[in-house]
């Protein structure tokens, strides 16, 4: 009897001390496509416990983004939309860090778009990384230009509370066929009233007009 007890207590205690929590380390990998931005969301669940546990995870996405999709660690996990454009998942944690990866996409107009962020925790630095011709600008942000051999260039936020809404801005985005055929519907439709005009200005005089 005594020896179960001290195992029920053993179990108890083992339970108690456990704890799974999302870092408070989050990656946003961006990258320029036609009229979009495409992006990762790198992000790490530690397990403290010896053995699996489960727990619900809130994911921060974008609140502009119109597409995303579960990658790295995440087959067959079923997903909720949550507040702020965000995802809820539920999923069994392996003991140690669990490295998980979503991606998502934000459209983009003229060759610009704009992220915002609004956190489900604290974050203690949240960053952006971004390859080839786009760049970011956003409010309090520390910058870190990519060097020879570097791949990203780097976009720092630091000491961010739960709640805190931050919005960046990326410009440099590769611009569609749609963006020409507006433009050129444009200049038709300034073309033709132009047309109008002259046609109007130039009519043949009717008797007695002055």
């Amino acid at each position: 009897m005594r020896k179960t007890l001290f195992v029920l207590c053993c179990l108890f205690a083992s339970t108690a001390m456990s704890e799974i929590k999302v870092t408070p380390k989050f990656i946003y990998v961006l990258h320029g496509g036609v009229d979009a931005i495409w992006g990762q969301y790198m992000f790490m669940v530690k397990n403290t416990a010896e053995a699996p546990a489960s727990s619900e995870v809130k994911v921060t996405l974008p609140g502009e983004t119109v597409d995303w999709q579960a990658q790295e660690g995440l087959a067959g996990i079923q997903f909720s939309l949550g507040e702020n454009g965000g995802l809820v998942f539920t999923k069994e944690f392996k003991p140690g860090d669990n490295i998980h990866t979503v991606g998502f996409k934000v459209p983009a107009t003229s060759g610009e778009g704009d992220l915002s962020l609004t956190l489900a925790q604290d974050v203690s630095e949240l960053s952006f990384l971004s390859s080839g011709p786009i760049e970011i600008s956003g409010e309090n942000m520390k910058v870190a230009k990519r060097g020879e051999g570097q791949r990203y260039d780097k976009y720092h936020f630091y000491d961010l509370k739960k709640g805190d809404k931050l919005t960046i801005s990326v410009t440099g985005v590769h611009v569609g066929r749609s963006e020409f055929w507006k433009y050129g519907w444009i200049t038709f439709a300034v073309l033709l009233i132009g047309c109008f005009g002259l046609a109007f200005m130039t009519r043949p005089q009717q008797r007695g007009e002055v």
